[in-house]
C-alpha cells in the first residue's frame, strides 16, 4: 500500500479539466451520432430510458459519494472503514433496486423490444457498486476518476460510431452505455484495492443501518437532484410522444454539457469547503462562487446570442423546434450554477439535513409544475418547471446558509451576471459580422475575454484568495 497524499487544488483542476475536455468532446460526438441516427424518435425513446436508469443509479448509490468525501476529507485515517461501509451500503441498495427493477419493468414498457433496451440500460448500475470516485475526491487525487470520466466517454462514443449504423439499432446504443459505465469502474476498482488501504465490504447488519442514518440526508439531496434532471424527460415520456420527448432530450444533452465546468470545480472546491476553519468559509465560498459564477455567464451569453446556429451544427434541421427550449434551458445554467455554492456550503459545513430539506421543498415544486406545465405546454413546459424549481431551490438554499452560518454570496453572483451580460451583447453583436461555425467558434473566445475583462475592471479577481485556494493540502 501507498501513503494516500493529496494533490494541489491546481494539479486537481487541472486533471479534471482534461478529463472533462475529453468526456465532453466524446459524449458531443456520441450525441450528435444517436440524434442525427435515430432521430427525434429514436433519441426519445433512448432517453426516456436513460431517465428510468437514472434513478436505478440513485437507489444503488444513496448520495453516499458526498458523504464519503466529506468523511475521508477530514478522516484519512479511517479510509478502511469509510469505504468498506460504503461498499456494502451499495451492494445491499444494489440487490434491493436489481429487484424492484424487474418487478416494475411490465408497468415501464408494454412493447418487448423497449423491455430489452431498458434491460440493457439498467445493466450499467451495476458500475456503482464498483465506482471509488468518492474515495479520490476524499484524498484530493483526483486525475484517477478523470481517467475513469473519459475512458467511459470514449469508450460509449467508440461503440455507438461503429454498431449504431441506423434508426434501428437502439439496443447497440444501450449495450454502449452499459459496457462503457462498468468496464472503467471495475479497472479502477482493481488498481486501488493494490495500491490504497481499501476496506473490504462490510455487509453487516449494523453497519448498514449506521451507515445509511449518515447517508440518508444526503439521499434527499441526490434524489432531489435527479428529479430535476429526468422527472421531466420521464413525464414527458408518459405523457407526450417519442418525438417532443426527443426534442426535449436533445436540448437537455446540451444543458448538461454546458454543467460540466461546474462539476468539475464542485469536485475541486468541496473537499477544501469541508475543511475550511469557521473563518475561512466566508471566503472561500465567495472565490467558489466567483468561478462558478463567471465560468456559467461567459458559457450562457454564447448560447443565448446563437442558440438556432448551436441547435442546427450539432443536430441538424429536424432539431430546430427545440431552440425556445434550450433558452429556457441556458437561463437553468444560470440558476444552478448560483444554487450550487449555498448548497455546497450546507454540504460541506454539516448541514446537509437543511440541504434535504432545502432541495425536497423545490422537489416537490418541480413535481407538481410538470404535472402542470407538460400537459399544456410539452416539452416547454417541462423546461419552464425546471426552471422555476431550481430558483425556489436557490431562494431556499440562499436563505438557509446565510440564516444558519451567515455567509451570504449574492453580491458576487450578481457581479458575475453583469459580466455575462455584458458578454452577451459583444457575442450578439459579432453576429453581424460571421455566420455558421466560424461565428461559433468566434463567439465563444470573445465571450470568455469579455467576460474575464468585465471581471477584471469590476474588481472581482483577488488573486491572493485565488492562490491560496490553489495551495496543496496537508499531508496526513
Amino acid at each position: 500500500m501507498v501513503m494516500v497524499t493529496g494533490r494541489s487544488t491546481l494539479q486537481n483542476a487541472v486533471s479534471l479539466t482534461a478529463g472533462q475536455i475529453i468526456s465532453v468532446v466524446a459524449a458531443l460526438i456520441t450525441n450528435i451520432w444517436l440524434a442525427r441516427v435515430l432521430g427525434p424518435e429514436g433519441l426519445g425513446l433512448l432517453g426516456f430510458g436513460t431517465a428510468i436508469v437514472a434513478y436505478l443509479v440513485l437507489g444503488a448509490a444513496l448520495g453516499s459519494d458526498l458523504w464519503g468525501a466529506r468523511l475521508i476529507a477530514s478522516k484519512k485515517y479511517a479510509i478502511p472503514i469509510i469505504t468498506g461501509r460504503i461498499f456494502g451500503l451499495r451492494i445491499w441498495a444494489f440487490c434491493a433496486v436489481a429487484i424492484l427493477f424487474f418487478v416494475a419493468l411490465p408497468f415501464l414498457a408494454e412493447d418487448q423490444g423497449d423491455r430489452q433496451i431498458l434491460m440493457v440500460q439498467a445493466g450499467g448500475v451495476l458500475a456503482i457498486p464498483l465506482a471509488l470516485d468518492y474515495f479520490y475526491q476524499g484524498v484530493q487525487r483526483q486525475f484517477t476518476s478523470a481517467a475513469r470520466q473519459s475512458l467511459q466517454a470514449i469508450l460509449i462514443m467508440a461503440i455507438s460510431l461503429v454498431f449504431v449504423r441506423s434508426s434501428d439499432d437502439l439496443l447497440p446504443a444501450a449495450a454502449a452505455q452499459m459496457a462503457g459505465a462498468i468496464l472503467p469502474a471495475a479497472i479502477i476498482l482493481i488498481i486501488a484495492i493494490n495500491r490504497y488501504p481499501i476496506g473490504w465490504p462490510n455487509f453487516s447488519a449494523a453497519s448498514l443501518v449506521k451507515t445509511f442514518s449518515r447517508v440518508s440526508p444526503f439521499t434527499v439531496s441526490a434524489f432531489v437532484n435527479t428529479l430535476f434532471f429526468s422527472v421531466d424527460i420521464l413525464m414527458l415520456g408518459i405523457l407526450t410522444g417519442n418525438s417532443e420527448t426527443g426534442l426535449y432530450v436533445a436540448s437537455s444533452r446540451l444543458l448538461l454539457f454546458a454543467l460540466m465546468p461546474a462539476g468539475i470545480i464542485f469536485g475541486v472546491a468541496f473537499p477544501i469547503l469541508a475543511a475550511a476553519t469557521a473563518e475561512q468559509r466566508r471566503q472561500s465560498l465567495n472565490v467558489y462562487a466567483l468561478v462558478l459564477g463567471l465560468i456559467a455567464v461567459a458559457g450562457t451569453a454564447v448560447a443565448f446570442a446563437m442558440a438556432p446556429v448551436i441547435i442546427e451544427l450539432v443536430y441538424g434541421p429536424a432539431f430546430l423546434p427545440a431552440v425556445s427550449i434550450f433558452g429556457v434551458q441556458m437561463v437553468t445554467v444560470i440558476v444552478i450554477s448560483g444554487r450550487m455554492a449555498p448548497g455546497a456550503g450546507l454540504s460541506a459545513w454539516g448541514f446537509q439535513k437543511d440541504h434535504a430539506r432545502s432541495t425536497a421543498i423545490a422537489a416537490i415544486v418541480n413535481i407538481v409544475l410538470n404535472g402542470i406545465l407538460i400537459p399544456l405546454w410539452g416539452a416547454m413546459g417541462a423546461a419552464v418547471a425546471t426552471l422555476i424549481s431550481q430558483i425556489a431551490l436557490y431562494l431556499v438554499f440562499t436563505y438557509r446558509l446565510r440564516r444558519i452560518s451567515g455567509v451570504m454570496v449574492v453580491a458576487k453572483q450578481f457581479t458575475a451576471l453583469v459580466c455575462g451580460v455584458i458578454a452577451f451583447g459583444a457575442v450578439l453583436g459579432l453576429g453581424t459580422l460571421l455566420s455558421g461555425i466560424g461565428y461559433l467558434a468566434a463567439g465563444i473566445m470573445l465571450s470568455v475575454i469579455v467576460t474575464a475583462a468585465a471581471a477584471r475592471l469590476l474588481g472581482l479577481f483577488r488573486w491572493p484568495e485565488i492562490q491560496a485556494l490553489l495551495r496543496p493540502p496537508a499531508t496526513e
